[in-house]
């Protein structure tokens, strides 16, 4: 996790040059989201207790695309 910061504090600096950092970033949330639904698909947690992270997550991406989508332009 500290080095994912710092990779972010770099992108900051820099923002639309390193706007691909927002893609890798997405990915990385992505593979997140499929870890935690093969936890509740073998029942290591609730479908319940995810439900508010799923949500977050889905807004972060959302985010995330439009955000890369407008620095394209």
């Amino acid at each position: 996790m500290l080095g994912w910061t710092i990779l972010l504090l770099w992108a900051d600096r820099e923002p639309m040059e390193r706007k691909d950092i927002l893609l890798i970033t997405l990915l990385v949330v992505l593979g997140e989201v499929v870890t935690e639904i093969f936890g509740v698909t073998v029942g290591f947690m609730a479908i319940s207790a995810m439900l508010l992270t799923w949500t977050i997550q889905f807004i972060i991406g959302v985010l995330f695309v439009f955000s890369y989508w407008n620095a394209s332009k």
